[in-house]
């Protein structure tokens, strides 16, 4: 009974495997900044009419593959990429590429959304431009006092070893 469970558990995650969508960016250096080719791969049983990217820094520029229309504007804080087909929907089972965003900022994980044509919203994470979370400066110095501690600390538990006496 329990190898019954284990194999449908196993084929259970087997199936979970293949995502709905997948988005994913061949990231070049161009000069100083990037350029975010993005893939847009449906795995869907009906077709995608629209992508977008919720960013959390404004793109230098953004480009659109044939068929498809593109669209950035900034609202609370995040800037929000946005194509739309306007002739060439992502079919099922095609993928599309030409999504690109072109941007200074070094690649950081990035939500993403797909409209299918009937409506439906599926959201998932790339990878996009952005940047990473500094930590606050109480963490550096915490982080600092706990190196430069360690040696006195390895010292003196070092030095306690020796002495101690056994009766």
């Amino acid at each position: 009974m329990r190898i019954a469970c284990t194999l449908l558990l196993f084929a259970a995650s087997l199936c979970s495997l293949k995502a709905a969508v997948i988005v994913t960016p061949a990231v070049t250096p161009q000069g100083s900044d990037f350029a975010y080719d993005y893939t847009v791969v449906n795995n869907e049983s009906l077709s995608i009419i629209f992508f977008q990217l919720t960013l959390s820094v404004s793109p230098t520029s953004v480009q659109a593959p044939p068929g498809w229309i593109s669209n950035s504007f900034a609202s609370g804080g995040d800037t929000f990429v946005q194509f739309a087909s306007e002739t060439d929907d992502i079919l099922p089972s095609e993928s599309r590429a030409g999504f690109i965003v072109v941007s200074p900022f070094s690649p950081v994980p990035v939500a993403f959304d797909v409209l299918l044509d009937d409506v439906n919203l599926i959201s998932g994470v790339t990878t996009g431009p952005g940047q990473a979370a500094i930590p606050e400066p109480s963490t550096f110095i915490f982080a600092t006092i706990a190196i430069a501690a360690a040696p006195v600390l390895r010292r003196l538990l070092g030095s306690r070893k020796h002495t101690i006496k056994l009766s």
